[in-house]
């Protein structure tokens, strides 16, 4: 196998594993799989779906599918539901030394694979978070359009900023989405891997969020590389108000799970603190006047009723002697 020289150093080329994990999303899922197959790689590479228990036929249409793959491609299933679990199980079954995730949802554009897969030639790169770009049902409103074209993260998962790579870990950026990133996979064991009690199929996102910020404090860099760019499509059941409130909750009693304090009088402070945000975000969103107005109201309350939830939970497992 051929090297490379980083930093005088001379390594190994790595081996890539691209992982997408899925659930009852057959038809979404080959169609993304095909745009991975229209992929190129400077070092070998593999692809790995991880069934999360599926009834739809997913793991029977991958397996027909790989016979004719122009890389190795397999399928493993995950019988517990979750998106945490799933990714574990990409973890313990992936080959590759930078495994490049992807979602069944998105379409990754040319160049994208190579992209993720070239930034590893520095050595000291630990982590890429790559370009996330939104595509909104074809009859979407303009009032829609408008109101998400600047949205970072949340239900549509965009990340986009900029032709420049740089890294991340200046906190003017998030860390990458789990939508389109990569990272060493030995030293994503060695963390911990993703936390169980995040990630949907729990009720609760930022499962990726909360492992980069561990993942994050070892020597070395995460880089937000926008030549790696893959395309999310919303699908038209999601572009509404209930989803959106639906998926901001969740984010609220995640960010509790990950930061919240166990100490019961800063629990009950913390609680009263929540209530008021959401009873004046509330108020904001019936004034709004537009969709975008209305949204940031939403998000800033549906996140602050989720964050109660999580805090009122943790307040009753303290007093019942958890």
């Amino acid at each position: 196998m051929g090297t490379h020289r980083s930093q005088g150093v001379e390594r190994p080329h790595r081996t890539v594993t691209v992982v997408i994990c899925s659930r009852d999303r057959r038809e979404r899922l080959l169609r993304s799989l095909r745009r991975v197959a229209e992929q190129s790689c400077p070092f070998p590479w593999t692809v790995l779906v991880v069934d999360n228990g599926s009834s739809d036929g997913t793991e029977a249409a991958v397996n027909a599918l790989a016979a004719d793959f122009p890389v190795p491609l397999r399928c493993v299933r995950e019988p517990l539901e979750g998106l945490s679990h799933a990714r574990n199980r990409a973890l313990e079954a992936a080959t590759g030394d930078v495994l490049v995730w992807t979602d069944d949802d998105t379409e990754p554009r040319p160049g994208w694979l190579e992209a993720h897969a070239r930034a590893y030639a520095d050595g000291d790169v630990l982590g890429v978070g790559g370009r996330i770009l939104v595509e909104l049902p074809h009859d979407a409103s303009p009032e829609w359009r408008a109101a998400l074209a600047c949205q970072v993260g949340g239900p549509t998962a965009r990340y986009d900023f900029g032709d420049t790579a740089r890294d991340v870990r200046d906190g003017r950026q998030p860390f990458p989405f789990g939508a389109n990133m990569s990272f060493d996979r030995k030293l994503a064991r060695g963390v911990g891997g993703f936390r169980s009690d995040l990630g949907w199929g729990s009720g609760v996102p930022s499962e990726d969020s909360e492992f980069f910020r561990r993942f994050a404090c070892l020597p070395g860099r995460v880089l937000y590389v926008p030549e790696a760019t893959v395309v999310h499509r919303i699908e038209a059941e999601r572009l509404t108000l209930a989803f959106f409130e639906r998926w901001h909750r969740g984010r609220g009693r995640a960010k509790v799970r990950i930061e919240s304090p166990k100490r019961q009088e800063k629990l009950l402070k913390q609680l009263v603190g929540l209530g008021v945000k959401a009873a004046r975000c509330r108020v904001a969103e019936l004034r709004a006047s537009s969709l975008a107005e209305r949204l940031e109201s939403l998000q800033a309350r549906a996140q602050a009723e989720g964050s109660a939830v999580e805090v009122l939970a943790r307040l009753n497992k303290l007093r019942a002697g958890w």
